[in-house]
């Protein structure tokens, strides 16, 4: 079904975010009763450019009269039609009860407010911090002792959500956790790539024999880790998580979504696997009192090696399609092209590194044709293109 934005209404949307906001604030904040706001100095603003072009963000600042504290609320307003999420909640609520659930679990999430009688706004706490993305910006030097920092604890968030699971009815966890199958999702990202072609259900296929293993599975992942996702919290160092979009997938869905967003990353796949193994070692040991911390095995690391790159091979071939489909540049998924170019390549070449077999090789070379046969074409089409507006 077609999305459609409406047109930004700005004096519409700070007038709900002061009014409705006061109100967030109290429930987000509770100690706020207790505190006298300076009214004269709250300031209200819209925050252009941040993540999809679908939804206006906006914060509020509230300073108390003392100006000893300043509360800060960010206000979203999903701007789509239909406003509902799978018929049933609006996008806001469902990122409502992803929080809740999230927050419930004890993972590190901002406490939110959401009100049914304005169900296309979500209104969350602030959190201090810079994201992983205005890190990575800011100090390139630093992106792979992040990424490995971030790995190490993403366990923690997996374990502590799984854990809550038991609590949800059947219909409430079918409803958090629902998406479409990996095969509607391939061949949607494959005929974006590819075009509509005779043999697409052919690829398809093909496609989900090399990573459908290693991507489904029942952890329960954020869903879209993206840098712009995650803040490292001011005075802490701790990871926070924001937007998520909870589904049940491989236990490295989410640190292959990051690094799809990051597209290439100069570091080994087995290094990035032996970093979230070891921390899935460590969670257990303090979350569930394991006793043993046993060691890594290397057979393990090398099937995670395989499973971690295939989840960054998909959502890089996710992050094309969504721009594709918005008509960004081609420049936008330069890097996703390529790092989905260096995983085919280093499976080919280093089988033994991935646990991979004769059978298994020969579909990836296969799919590699096709992907490479595709992207020549493609550059071919830019450069026609760029020849005749010159």
């Amino acid at each position: 079904m077609k999305m459609e934005v409406k047109q930004l209404d700005m004096y519409g949307d700070l007038k709900i975010l002061y009014v409705v906001g006061r109100k967030a604030l109290a429930d987000i904040f509770p100690v706020i009763g207790e505190i006298e706001l300076d009214e004269k100095r709250t300031s209200l603003k819209l925050d252009f450019g941040v993540g999809n072009p679908s939804t206006h963000h906006y914060s509020a600042e509230f300073p108390s009269k003392d100006g000893k504290r300043i509360f800060i609320i960010n206000g979203r307003y999903h701007n789509t039609t239909p406003p509902t999420y799978r018929g049933e909640v609006s996008p806001c609520k469902k990122l409502y009860l992803s929080y809740k659930f999230l927050h419930e679990a004890g993972v590190a999430v901002p406490h939110v407010a959401f009100y049914p009688e304005i169900p296309q706004w979500l209104f969350t706490e602030n959190i201090p911090g810079e994201t992983l993305g205005q890190i990575i910006k800011k100090h390139q030097d630093r992106v792979i002792n992040e990424l490995h920092s971030l790995t190490k604890s993403l366990p923690y968030f997996h374990i502590r959500a799984g854990r809550s699971v038991d609590t949800l009815t059947n219909e409430e966890a079918s409803r958090l956790f629902w998406s479409r199958s990996t095969m509607e999702q391939s061949r949607d990202f494959l005929e974006v790539l590819l075009g509509q072609r005779g043999d697409l259900d052919d690829i398809t296929r093909l496609y989900l024999l090399i990573v459908n293993e290693a991507i489904d599975g029942d952890t329960v992942c954020h869903g879209d880790l993206s840098p712009d996702n995650i803040i490292k919290r001011e005075g802490r160092g701790s990871y926070w998580y924001i937007d998520p979009e909870l589904k049940l997938r491989n236990k490295f869905f989410d640190i292959g979504s990051l690094l799809g967003y990051l597209g290439c990353v100069q570091d080994d796949y087995s290094k990035l696997a032996t970093s979230y193994l070891t921390g899935m070692i460590d969670a257990r040991v303090q979350l569930e009192k394991d006793k043993l911390k046993e060691g890594v095995n290397e057979s393990v690391v090398r099937e995670s090696a395989f499973e971690l790159s295939a989840n960054m091979l998909h959502a890089s071939l996710r992050i094309i399609s969504k721009r594709k489909r918005r008509n960004e540049d081609s420049q936008s998924y330069e890097a996703q092209r390529t790092a989905i170019s260096q995983i085919l390549a280093a499976w080919e070449s280093s089988p033994g590194e991935f646990l991979l077999n004769k059978e298994e090789l020969e579909r990836i070379k296969k799919f590699r044709d096709f992907y490479e046969n595709q992207r020549e074409n493609s550059i071919e089409d830019v450069c026609v293109s760029s020849n005749q507006n010159s």
